[in-house]
């Protein structure tokens, strides 16, 4: 319910919570509370209370002895996070008087924007809202197929319509076809086939059309090779949803913070995979990415091996970083290459990491030292984007 819209203010626009209960706990033993809907029964001293919201805003009001006094406020500071240990979302009627104390901040968000409300103005009294929908499904998957999900996300909140359509529409991008629905369902079940992009929207009149769309894209795993084995251990919060994602065929894009990338730092990268039967290799190559403000940059180099046991591996390729480290542009580079035709089961690939940032990098001063991000181990990749090189 509470939002630091810019990181540098020390203030927190105030929204609707999520949850029913969340604690916050702070280094000096401070723990916030901020509860929705229901109101234990404490007791104390003192009591800030939030009510009679308009127009986004909150009444905040000092109660002392029967008697409110308060002005009207959309955010809270954080000085008041510390010295208050509850935040309180309610349904309080408007500028209510509250016996109850002990640092209470009140929150009444919903009473003050329901049609009850007259006194309010009437964009205010009449507003809903119309939430996107929400798409549910595994982003690879390697079955003939699998099933997705589109939420609208209706419930019977009165600022909710719950009358909406839903707009949905699916692209098969093997072959650039659309099929589009219109439902009333909470829930629509589609099926997924192959690699595709599915979004939604809603509107709640006849003739409109959705002013925003949520989308997803959906990847049928192309391949049926498995990772044997990675030497290192990639950060958690660069997992890239875990091993396979260096065989998935979710090519990941400039924007790394999506998700579909493997950040290994300080130390070089090396993985096995088995191509799950022998096969005619002509060409191989990996994905890296460069993003040299983030402490991302291109590995020294990249090596590849084969082999036919996954014991005993014969180098094919080195590579060599073709970029400048001082590229400030976020660059996504494949270290493809044409290899004499190889027949092998097995893959490893190598690659060296930077190592520590260079001294002319803002956080050489602090010891940083670099990240490798991967994407993709390329197996056989188009000959004619080699040739292009």
């Amino acid at each position: 319910g509470i939002y630091q819209v810019a990181p540098a203010s020390n203030e927190y626009s105030l929204g609707m919570p999520f949850f029913p209960t969340v604690e916050i706990h702070f280094e000096d033993n401070h723990v916030l509370k901020i509860m929705r809907d229901n109101l234990p029964d404490y007791m104390g001293e003192k009591i800030a209370d939030y009510s009679g919201a308009t127009e986004g805003r909150f009444l905040v009001s000092d109660i002392n002895n029967g008697a409110a006094k308060g002005e009207y406020k959309n955010r809270l500071k954080h000085s008041e996070l510390l010295d208050y240990p509850y935040i309180r979302f309610g349904y309080l009627p408007n500028m209510v008087k509250v016996n109850i104390t002990n640092n209470y901040f009140k929150f009444d968000f919903t009473e003050a924007q329901t049609h009850k409300h007259d006194h309010l103005p009437k964009a205010v009294r009449t507003q809903t809202v119309l939430p996107l929908p929400t798409i549910i499904g595994k982003r690879m998957f390697e079955d003939d197929k699998q099933q997705v999900l589109v939420v609208a996300n209706r419930d019977n909140h009165k600022l909710i319509s719950t009358k909406a359509f839903t707009e949905i529409h699916i692209k098969n991008l093997l072959t650039d076809s659309v099929n589009s629905f219109t439902t009333i369902l909470d829930t629509f079940k589609l099926e997924i086939k192959e690699n595709s992009v599915v979004w939604a929207g809603s509107y709640d009149k006849v003739g409109d059309k959705p002013e925003e769309f949520t989308a997803a894209y959906f990847v049928r795993k192309p391949n049926n090779y498995k990772v044997v084995s990675i030497a290192g251990s990639y950060n958690k919060q660069y997992s890239g949803g875990g091993d396979d994602a260096l065989i998935n065929g979710v090519l990941g894009a400039t924007e790394w913070r999506a998700g579909d990338w493997q950040g290994y730092q300080d130390q070089d990268f090396e993985a096995v995979i088995d191509l799950g039967k022998p096969t005619e290799i002509n060409s191989l190559g990996a994905r890296f990415l460069q993003d040299s403000r983030a402490w991302i940059l291109l590995p020294k180099d990249a090596e590849f091996f084969v082999s036919n046991d996954g014991q005993k591996f014969e180098a094919v390729a080195k590579i060599m970083s073709p970029v400048a480290d001082t590229m400030e542009q976020t660059v996504v580079i494949p270290f493809e290459t044409l290899i004499p035709k190889k027949t092998a089961r097995y893959i490893k690939v190598k690659a060296t990491n930077y190592g520590k940032l260079p001294t002319w990098h803002l956080g050489y001063p602090y010891g940083g030292t670099a990240f490798i991000f991967i994407d993709e181990i390329l197996v056989n990749p188009p000959i004619e984007i080699l040739l292009k090189k």
